[in-house]
């Protein structure tokens, strides 16, 4: 169910620190690592599925330089969890 994009998210907290600073609270960290293991265990949990699908795809035209992701903000707030609840940001990335 973990689509490519979470890769940059499996692969890239873990190894705060090492690769490039960032600025992640351990809240965010341990939730992220609970989020992404209810979804994928065997019985995924109705919040995280509904995060999982209120988060930005990867849309057409990628190449040409399209990279809006914006995804459904009032399905990602609805979220719950029971120890944090569904955020929404928008993130700005600066293409080469």
């Amino acid at each position: 169910m973990l689509g490519a994009s979470w890769l940059l998210v499996v692969f890239v907290l873990p190894v705060r620190g090492t690769a490039f600073e960032t600025n992640i609270s351990q809240d965010c960290l341990a939730h992220t690592r609970e989020f992404l293991s209810d979804l994928s265990s065997l019985a995924p949990k109705s919040y995280a599925v509904t995060m999982y699908d209120a988060m930005g795809k990867v849309n057409s035209g990628v190449l040409n330089g399209n990279s809006e992701r914006l995804g459904s903000r009032s399905q990602c707030l609805s979220a719950d969890s029971g120890s944090f609840q569904g955020q929404y940001c928008k993130v700005h990335v600066q293409q080469p």
